[in-house]
């Protein structure tokens, strides 16, 4: 990963005609969010002891992952490669899916999470869960454009591994904002025949399905925990990382840093000691977490940055569905971490590049992005 942004960003400040003085993005919202994770280096070796070696070596886990957007700026990569690149991701992650469903509990690839039927059926980790998302309100999108059934495919494909990951903020999320997508476009009436079907399918149908069952009842296990003073862990962990970790008010300001877990500091040894103790994990609690790695400075920079650009989205009807995947990004950092894994990092990234890259709308026309004759040219 590191070699492949690094050459993409050599690629792209030596690329000719790659300048994006005229290019609109936020850059100083962008830029901040960059120095204010750099400026955590710092913060790491003067407060919490960490060498600066080890802090710049975990620290770049994150940090390159977020110069990918203006590396991608600067190569003008086509939107349309982009998207092609989702649906063969999305297409890759259902097999990988299936076939760790079939070897189970012997994961085929990546780690498995334990014996976990809490939720109905086995719980198999779905690899790009926050793109099936993207491609879910894209799906919605170009279904509201062209009217064309085969975007119901990639609906269709997206809505049921959704399900299947038996997340409940992923589904939750992902199908309140789908919901709204589809019926913005629609007359009065078309709008009250689809809430009033959904509706009596979530009264009568979903109920009775075993899954929906068992996330009840683990919620409502939750809830009861929380009622019996046993506060929940995501309130637990915010509380853990955000003031009762704060020693002196530059830390709250600027953050802590990014601590190693490789037996390589010993603050990374201590936090990992506590966790495992308390269970407050810094990745259950997005928003949280970048708080005590970054500080409220980087926070609020960041999440500046993703309201304006929902603003920005918003602004163009081709590029709503991304308005709209920014909004679940916000939504779900709260009790999960896709700003801070890299790996989801790589992913915000690329749909930043898609909000701000600049290419026009005769080129994008062209393109698969929008073909005006709905034709979906993978």
């Amino acid at each position: 990963m590191y070699v492949c942004i690094l050459v993409s960003m050599a690629m792209g400040i030596t690329e000719r005609n790659s300048s994006l003085k005229d290019v609109y993005y936020p850059r100083g919202l962008y830029f901040a969010v960059l120095a204010c994770i750099v400026f955590s280096m710092l913060m790491a070796d003067l407060f919490n002891g960490q060498s600066l070696g080890v802090t710049v070596k975990i620290t770049m886990m994150i940090l390159l992952p977020y110069t990918y957007f203006y590396a991608l700026m600067r190569q003008r990569v086509a939107a349309s490669k982009i998207i092609r690149l989702f649906i063969c991701y999305i297409l890759c992650s259902t097999v990988v899916f299936f076939c760790n469903l079939y070897t189970y509990p012997n994961n085929i690839f990546g780690e498995p999470l334990g014996e976990d039927f809490t939720r109905g059926i086995i719980r198999i980790p779905l690899v790009g869960g926050e793109i099936f998302v993207l491609l879910l309100f894209y799906g919605i999108d170009r279904w509201n454009d062209f009217r064309q059934k085969k975007w119901w495919l990639i609906i269709a494909l997206c809505c049921v591994m959704i399900v299947l990951s038996v997340t409940r903020q992923l589904i939750g999320v992902s199908f309140f904002i789908g919901l709204i997508m589809l019926l913005r476009h629609y007359s009065i009436l078309h709008k009250i025949v689809i809430v009033a079907v959904v509706t009596a399918a979530v009264a009568v149908v979903v109920p009775r399905l075993p899954m929906y069952k068992s996330m009840m009842e683990l919620t409502e296990m939750q809830a009861e925990r929380h009622s019996d003073s046993k506060e929940d862990i995501r309130l637990q962990a915010w509380r853990f990382y955000t003031y009762e970790s704060w020693d002196n008010p530059v830390e709250m300001i600027f953050g802590h840093g990014v601590y190693s877990t490789a037996g390589d500091s010993e603050w990374g040894n201590r936090m990992e000691a506590e966790t495992d103790v308390n269970k407050c994990l810094l990745y259950d609690v997005g928003w949280a977490g970048f708080i005590y790695y970054f500080g409220l400075l980087g926070a609020g920079f960041l999440m500046a940055l993703f309201i304006v650009t929902v603003r920005q989205c918003f602004r163009y009807r081709s590029k709503e569905y991304l308005g709209y995947w920014f909004i679940f990004l916000i939504l779900t950092s709260v009790a999960s971490a896709p700003i801070l894994f890299f790996y989801q990092v790589i992913v915000v990234s690329l749909c930043l590049y898609l909000a701000y890259c600049p290419e026009d709308d005769v080129h994008y026309d062209s393109e698969f992005y929008y073909d005006p004759s709905g034709a979906l040219n993978v």
